[in-house]
């Protein structure tokens, strides 16, 4: 079940599962393309991810509320900050 829904400039679809603590990201069709995250506290990590949202870069940012923190990855789920 997803927490959070966003779309990008290119109509991706990136999907927050809080559940398995982990990003999904699907074509704009449906087709899945990549997925990352888990359980934990380093980078790129997630414990209770609650939201997401993209910038015009296509950055996406994930408000990770068990670690008090805001991670911010590239498009294709490489974390950056």
């Amino acid at each position: 079940q997803p927490d959070d829904i966003t779309i990008d400039k290119n109509n991706n679809i990136f999907i927050i599962e809080n559940y398995g603590n982990t990003v999904v990201k699907f074509s704009r069709t449906g087709q899945f393309i990549t997925k990352w995250g888990g359980q934990g506290i380093s980078n790129g990590l997630f414990n209770n991810p609650s939201g997401i949202g993209v910038d015009p870069d296509g950055n996406i940012y994930v408000t990770d509320s068990g670690n008090n923190q805001i991670q911010k990855f590239s498009s294709e789920g490489e974390f950056i900050t």
